[in-house]
């Protein structure tokens, strides 16, 4: 009889490589199950990122504690189970709103090669950094010290952080969790203050307003204020006002009779700035909230002088601007310069103005600064600031310049802040004071012959008769806001 089957040393080869591509299959499973969660943990930091990124930009801030932080960011714990590491400047979680102000950050990440860093790279001025265990289950990414929050380290020092290459080995500078030195294997991610600035497109950096000079005349006098923003000023200091400073310097000339006061004289200098472009100490810098250009522009000065102005803040940030002050003659055959005697100018003196309102806090005047309010937050109001004096128009040419802020509006529809306001030039005498209240901006109803500059910032949404002609167009179911110029008669 011929029968077929397998001999006990047959079958045991069989099963030998049947055990041999199992224990080759687990090693496989194993691997790509590691491979999984290691890409799974970068995308979750990825995530994270760009979800503190987007609260960045809506709150102006970071978030500042572990309750914050798990609501903005969708998985606060890595594929290993470990609770993922946020180390963040402390400042930039203020309430303060500091993320678009500052320059300069507690945190600085140090890139390290080998377990004695011999040659490391630094990164200045991080505003966080994220760290996961991976897959030794380890942190080991930090400075040493000992920090037992579950996510959130407030870095209120300067603090220097250590990121290894992969794979160095004897590592561990995060010994709240374990103090096991081993190869490094942290997942991290870190975002500069410039990326982030960049990314949300900051709108409160540091800047001078200005944008330009208003005219000057020879034998006349002549006031105009330099106005900044942003950044993080200095405290007040020997000025006279009592509003936050900042340090001032500018290169240029100035006209006969000009000069510049910034708590005391500031004279120009040559180099505002190193060749680096930071700050040159060795030039003149003061410190007050706004220069100001003053004095008599003396006869012989007509021409364009260009003057360029620069700010920096306690952060050390930096901004400027070119302007140009442009002197007339004292007269001019054309007619289009001020004759002697005719400039009216009352820059930082609002003492000969007149106050009219409906609301005692409609209209709010700053004397020591030559600031004027409007609105002042409140509803139903509207208000004049008439200049008492008078002159004869007819046929004559008017310049008026003027500086105006509004409110910063971040609604969709523009209707949370006051409807504007007008420049207004009007006959008189007259027996209306002022106008009325919304969409009327204080102009419509005033009596005899006026011409008005209207800034409309809130949209009115009829628009049905000549008589409301001072609302805004409408179109599309939405009212407009616009500049226009507006006439009460016949204006010549």
């Amino acid at each position: 009889m011929n029968k077929k089957g397998f001999t006990l040393i047959e079958l045991a080869m069989v099963l030998v490589i049947i055990g041999i591509l199992a224990g080759i299959g687990v090693t496989v499973l194993g691997i790509l199950v590691k491979r999984a969660k290691i890409n799974s943990t970068k995308e979750i930091i990825n995530a994270a990122s760009d979800s503190l990124i987007s609260y960045a930009g809506s709150s102006l801030r970071l978030p500042s504690n572990d309750n914050e932080f798990k609501s903005v960011v969708r998985t606060p714990v890595d594929p290993f189970g470990k609770k993922i590491k946020y180390f963040v400047d402390q400042d930039l979680t203020s309430a303060s709103k500091l993320v678009c102000r500052k320059r300069n950050t507690n945190l600085t990440v140090r890139i390290c090669g080998d377990t004695a860093c011999s040659s490391p790279i630094d990164v200045k001025n991080v505003a966080f950094l994220l760290v996961s265990g991976s897959l030794n289950n380890n942190i080991q990414t930090g400075d040493g010290n000992t920090y037992t929050q579950d996510h959130t380290i407030l870095l209120n020092t300067p603090t220097t952080i250590n990121v290894y290459d992969y794979g160095i080995d004897n590592i561990d500078n995060f010994p709240a969790d374990m103090n096991r030195p081993e190869r490094y294997d942290d997942i991290v991610k870190w975002i500069t203050l410039g990326e982030l600035q960049t990314k949300i497109r900051c709108e409160n950096r540091l800047s001078i307003l200005n944008n330009e000079l208003p005219y000057g005349y020879e034998n006349s006098s002549y006031n105009a204020a330099i106005f900044a923003e942003g950044g993080i000023p200095f405290t007040d200091g020997s000025d006279p006002d009592t509003d936050p400073d900042y340090k001032w310097c500018f290169q240029g000339s100035l006209p006969s009779g000009i000069s510049i006061n910034c708590a005391n004289n500031l004279t120009a200098s040559t180099n505002c700035l190193n060749p680096d472009g930071s700050v040159n100490s060795g030039a003149n810098w003061n410190q007050c909230t706004s220069p100001v250009l003053s004095g008599t522009i003396a006869s012989g000065q007509t021409g364009s002088y260009n003057v360029r102005f620069f700010v920096t803040d306690s952060e050390g940030n930096l901004a400027e601007k070119s302007l140009v002050l442009t002197v007339n003659p004292q007269t001019s055959s054309s007619g289009l310069s001020a004759p002697p005697g005719s400039q009216v100018s009352f820059a930082n003196d609002l003492g000969n103005f007149s106050e009219i309102e409906n609301n005692p806090n409609a209209v709010n005047t700053d004397q020591n600064n030559g600031i004027v309010t409007f609105g002042n937050g409140q509803n139903n109001t509207y208000g004049c600031f008439w200049y008492n004096g008078t002159f004869t128009l007819k046929n004559k040419t008017m310049r008026a310049f003027f500086y105006f802020k509004l409110s910063v509006d971040t609604s969709s529809d523009s209707r949370g802040d006051a409807d504007g306001f007008t420049f207004v030039v009007r006959e008189y005498p007259w027996s209306i004071n002022c106008g009325g209240t919304g969409g009327k901006l204080g102009y419509d109803g005033l009596d005899k012959e006026s011409i008005a500059v209207e800034i409309d910032t809130y949209p009115n949404t009829s628009w049905s008769t000549p008589a409301e002609d001072y609302k805004d167009p409408y179109t599309g179911n939405k009212g407009l806001n616009h500049v226009s110029i507006d006439f009460n008669g016949s204006v010549t």
